[in-house]
This record gives structure tokens, sequence and C-alpha cells, in this order.
């Protein structure tokens, strides 16, 4: 009786989420044409939306069915669940939701939710579990990451930036977030960087802005935890200088996103992530949906909901549409070292020829993944291996950062997936952010979490 009330239970549970991510979804539809409709993206007309009613029924069916298989696959790990919650909400509404946005072609709905699909089932796929005492590997990685090294790192780190940036551009930390500004002084400092960036100085630069893309976010979550004042301030103050010099908008983005995982994960009280998640982008949807309605305002969504959502899908149907005609890239264009060895398919760069031939040169780098990056490298072959190659990733920083505890892994799980919207998993920056990064967290957990680790086990066994 109990086993049938249970499976009654999740079966209801399952549909209401459906109902809700439809919901979502559909929101998402409404306020994205009332609000990017009546405007232009360089000689983008209507920023390139041509709604089609019939596509969006089919997108619906199909999104109807691909949610349920994710609601009713389960997966063993806690990193790789909160990570795909993300990647549904983040990538796969509007991704579903593009094809009837713009009226792209029946193949692009076909294969873009068929990626989707293999994503879902590559990481839903049986995975053994760790033998491990589960609590004491989190004690032992929290003792870890609060660590006097670790925080003297991080610390070292982010001073290191901040003199940089007052060295490249003084005391000035203007957080303006208009259009206008961000571009114009992106182009500005461009030049200014290249030439910054050569000789041994330039790497060392390189590395070190590297290194402070996540270490700053990773030791203001760190020093909240701590309670450590300066390190709050020393941290901000990397952010900030940071987008003082890139005016990256992610960057900012990167400040609510800690102070939200340190309130979720209050250890006095206990949230289901999945759940907070579906709640949160039903409620940022209602509420840019209203405040448009009564006082037309899309400050929120041009901010938040156009660049993570809209703006990737959209350049997904660009640069399919790009290479159904055009030759693959077989590997050669930005990927990590390999780029070094193989000749170009191409004279230029796939970023300047999208931005030629969509943009006329006006956006600089129309930078994409996921989807994009297995079409243009392979093709259909693409679309269908490249889902298990995001496995092969996801499982190793899961085992990486598994001992850390929940905060790190929310951090590390929507560091990864707000990337891979915006830049190929083997491009040179991913690596160098967030396989360096990974890389090291690993190097460094071997020499002191193996140690008490073999040293615990060692109790057990005695």
């Amino acid at each position: 009786m109990k086993l049938a009330y249970k499976k009654s239970n999740r079966i209801d549970n399952n549909i209401f989420k459906l109902i809700l991510f439809l919901l979502i979804k559909w929101l998402y539809i409404y306020i994205t044409i009332s609000i990017l409709y009546p405007l232009n993206y360089g000689l983008h007309q209507h920023y390139g939306i041509n709604f089609n009613v019939v596509k969006e029924v089919i997108a619906s069916v199909i999104f109807s069915m691909e949610t349920i298989f994710f609601l009713v696959t389960k997966r063993k790990s806690e990193f790789e669940e909160i990570l795909l919650y993300m990647l549904f909400i983040m990538y796969y509404i509007p991704l579903n939701s593009i094809a009837s946005l713009v009226d792209a072609s029946y193949e692009f709905l076909l294969f873009s939710n068929l990626f989707f699909f293999l994503i879902i089932f590559a990481i839903s796929c049986y995975r053994k579990r760790t033998v491990c005492d589960t609590k004491k590997l989190y004690n032992i990685g929290k003792r870890i990451i609060l660590s006097k090294k670790i925080r003297m790192v991080c610390f070292a780190v982010c001073f290191a930036f901040i003199l940089y940036k007052i060295s490249f551009n003084g005391l000035d930390f203007s957080l303006s977030m208009s259009g206008d500004y961000v571009y114009t002084n992106r182009l500005s400092n461009h030049e200014a960087i290249q030439i910054s960036r050569k000789g041994i100085t330039g790497i060392l630069i390189t590395i070190l802005e590297d290194i402070a893309t996540y270490a700053a976010p990773f030791y203001l979550l760190v020093a909240i935890q701590r309670k450590k004042i300066g390190g709050i301030l020393v941290s901000i103050l990397c952010i900030l200088s940071r987008y003082s010099i890139y005016s990256m908008k992610g960057d900012l983005l990167l400040l609510p996103v800690v102070i939200a995982i340190c309130i979720i994960c209050n250890e006095k009280k206990k949230y289901r992530i999945d759940n907070l998640m579906v709640g949160s982008a039903l409620v940022v949807f209602t509420t840019i949906a209203i405040i448009w309605i009564k006082f037309g305002k899309a400050r929120i969504y041009m901010l938040i909901v156009r660049r993570l959502f809209y703006m990737p899908t959209w350049l997904n149907t660009i640069y399919y549409d790009f290479f159904s005609q055009h030759a693959k890239l077989f590997l050669t264009d930005e990927v990590f070292l390999i780029k070094r060895f193989l000749p170009h398919v191409y004279d230029s760069s796939v970023l300047k020829m999208i931005s030629e031939a969509y943009f006329q040169g006006e956006i600089v780098s129309p930078n994409n993944g996921l989807f994009s990056e297995g079409y243009m490298q392979f093709g259909l072959i693409g679309i269908l291996v490249y889902p298990f190659l995001y496995k092969l990733v996801f499982d190793w920083a899961d085992h990486v950062y598994k001992p850390f505890g929940k905060q790190v892994q929310i951090f590390i799980a929507f560091v990864c997936a707000s990337s891979l919207l915006n830049v190929g998993m083997f491009r040179t920056d991913f690596v160098m952010h967030f396989f360096s990064l990974t890389f090291i967290v690993q190097m460094f957990s071997k020499l002191n979490l193996g140690t008490r680790v073999h040293a615990f086990m060692a109790r057990r066994r005695t």
C-alpha cells in the first residue's frame, strides 16, 4: 500500500512539474515576443523574431515528451542532477522555443531536441556509487576548502589582479551595464589588452586572469562561510576589477549567484534544489511579465533572460544555418592545442565569419556552444557524439568537487552550465578556465584529501 502511494505521489509530482515547465516555457515565449519584437539587433529586425504557431505546437509536444523522460529518469549524482536541471531551465527551454520564435527550419527543431535528449540520456546512464562514507568525505573536503592555504592562495590571486587592474586603467570601477557603455568599453580596451598579453609578462597576466575568473567568486563563497569581512571585500573588488577591464556582464552575475547559494545552503534549512530552481524560474518570468505589462520596463529581461536564454539559442540557429551550407570545422578552429597542428578549413576564424555573414561585423565575438559546437565540428555525427563527451567532463567534475559539499557543487554546476552556453567545451577559453581549475583542485585534493581518506579507510578496516 505504501509503495503504491509513493508511486502515485511521484506520478502526481511529475505531472505537476511538467505543467510548471510548460508554463515557464510559454511565459518565456510571451515576454520574449512582447519585449524584443519591437526592437532591432543590428540589421536584424525584431531581434530575428518571426513567430510560427505550427512549429510551436510541434515543439510543445516534443518538449512535453522530453520533459517526461527527464523527470522519470534519475541521476546517481547530486552534482549532475543540479547541473542537468540548470541546463534544462537555462538552455533546453529556450532551445525548444527558438525554432518557433525565429521560424527556424524543421531540421533544426528535430536535431536540437535530439541533441538535448541525448544529453539527458547520457547523464542519466547508470554509474556505480562510491563505497566511501560520503558524509565523512564532505567533512574532510570542507576542512580542506576552508583551510588557510586555500584562502591565502585565493587572496593572493585576487589582490594581484586588483593591482593589475589599477595599473591597467586606474581606480575607475564604473558599474554601468548599459549596452553603449559595455560595448564601447570592451572595444576601447581590446587593443590595450592584446598589447599587455605579449611576452613573458603577458603570459603571466593571462594565467592570472584565467585563475581569477573563478578564484574570486570561489573566495567570496569561502569568505562568506567564514564570515571574513576582509576576504569578502577583496573578492568583490576583484570581480568588479574584472568587469572594469573586460565589461563582461557574467562577472557581475556571479555576485548574486554566490549570495543565493549561501542562502540556499544554510545548514539550518533544507531545500530541494530542483524544486527551488523550478520555482525561481517561474517567479522570475512571472515578475518580468508583470513589470512589463504594468510599467513597460524590461531591464531584468535584457540583463539576464536575453543574455542567458535568448541570445545563445538564437545563435544556435545562426550557426546551424551557416554550417548546414558550408564545410564543417573538424576541430580546426580555436580548439586547445589541436589548432596549432591542423590546417584551418577556412581562411579566417569562425567568430569573424559569423559576425560578417550575419551581423555585418558589428558583433565582434558571437560566441556559442553546446548544440552549435557539436554541429559545426562534425555535423550530425557531432550532435550524436558530443552529449557523451559532455558526460565524461561532468563525471570528472563530479568526482573532483563531490567532497567539497553542496555549496561548491552548485557553484561549479552554474559556472559550467552558463559557460557552455557561450563557449565550446574544447575551446582555449573553457580549457584554461574550467579544465585548469578542476585539474588544480584535483591535484590539491590528492595531496591533502587523499592522505586523510586513506587514514580514514585504514581506521575502518582496523
